[in-house]
């Protein structure tokens, strides 16, 4: 079997997580395509997660600190939304995965 690239890699793993946020009832897509900062985005239990992908490695401080500052003006409805959560997964070989809610680990 040939080696994944980096890409294959990160597609395999935002499947893997949307598919266990689909298992937990959650309504889970992953961002294909929008270059954003996060690459999946999941609704239910009252609450939006949106979530950052990495494939064996934790991301290193400067992309951390882009997580910080994120605001909803409040002419969007701030104050009506759901409570979001920012996370980060982190899969390792073996397929094991770790993840941090940034405002409460970080």
């Amino acid at each position: 079997m040939s080696k994944q690239t980096n890409y294959q890699r990160g597609v395999y793993y935002e499947r893997k997580t949307v598919n266990l946020l689909r298992e937990q009832g959650y309504h889970a897509q992953r961002t294909a395509g929008s270059h954003g900062l996060f690459d999946v985005i999941a609704v239910g239990h009252g609450q939006v997660r949106l979530i950052n992908i990495k494939a064996g490695y934790w991301p290193p401080p400067a992309e951390r600190r882009e997580f910080y500052g994120l605001d909803i003006p409040d002419e969007y409805g701030a104050a009506y939304l759901p409570p979001v959560t920012l996370e980060i997964w982190r899969w390792d070989k073996g397929d094991r995965m770790h993840y941090i809610r940034l405002e409460e680990d970080w």
